[in-house]
């Protein structure tokens, strides 16, 4: 059973993430279901307190002084930020497998 809107924040994470379980490629898929939950609150309070710091940004015009860079929608910025949301969501995936270390001598 679907949880209703007007459940708490907590329960409609609970119950995408339940929903979603035995989807191989959701979400994180290399973490357990108690991972996924437990990130999934992380994020949500990390969105919390982030909000009133973005809701301040948003009210004051952008500076001259800001970075081009920042403002364009093909800069490095949001390159490495798209790749940064791959290595999360497919950890290991842009990772270099070290090679195994030989024994020291004792």
């Amino acid at each position: 059973a679907v949880v209703s809107t007007q459940s708490t924040g907590a329960m409609r994470q609970i119950d995408r993430e339940l929903r979603h379980m035995d989807e191989s490629d959701y979400a994180l898929p290399s973490y357990t279901i108690l991972e996924k939950i437990v990130h999934s609150f992380h994020m949500s309070e990390l969105w919390a307190r982030s909000k009133a710091y973005y809701d301040a940004l948003s009210l004051e015009p952008i500076d001259e002084e800001v970075c081009s860079c920042l403002l364009s929608n093909d800069s490095d910025v949001k390159a490495h930020l798209e790749l940064l949301g791959l290595k999360i969501k497919f950890p290991g995936i842009t990772a270099v497998e070290a090679a195994p270390r030989a024994a020291t001598p004792a």
